[in-house]
């Protein structure tokens, strides 16, 4: 990743949650946040994760494998599932450019450590863009441009 990247890495992967879909299996996402910056539980994923009512579906927050195995056929051990929080509303979708901006309906418990991903206003360009997610609930994969 570059060392210029690890220091984000730590704050920027408790916006990811992993979400049980209902007929989709997997998929990610993130909180986001408005502009009124005031803790909204919107969250940001794809339009093909939509599947069955996204009442049902479950996300889990701070899910990590404590020792992934990359690159190899073992199968990596499961973190905790203890940050799960079940039912969300969908706000919109386009399935051309593939979003879906849902609200989770569950208050987050305040211990759960979490941060909204945001954007400024300043026009300052950053040097680089993350993406963080579990795809079909795999370990957490990052990617950077």
């Amino acid at each position: 990743m570059g060392g210029d990247f690890d220091s984000y890495k730590e704050q920027l992967k408790k916006s990811v949650a992993m979400t049980i879909v209902d007929s989709s299996g997997f998929c990610s996402g993130s909180l986001v946040n408005n502009t009124n910056n005031d803790g909204s539980q919107y969250f940001l994923t794809a339009n093909h994760c939509l599947g069955g009512s996204v009442g049902s579906w479950a996300f889990r927050f701070n899910w990590r494998s404590p020792d992934p195995s990359c690159s190899t056929n073992t199968n990596s051990t499961n973190g905790d599932f203890d940050q799960t929080l079940s039912g969300a509303t969908l706000l919109a979708s386009n399935s051309k450019s593939d979003f879906a901006l849902l609200e989770i309906d569950s208050p987050f418990p305040s211990n759960w450590d979490l941060v909204w991903a945001g954007w400024d206003r300043s026009g300052n360009i950053p040097d680089f863009t993350v993406g963080i997610h579990h795809p079909r609930g795999d370990i957490m994969k990052v990617s950077r441009d």
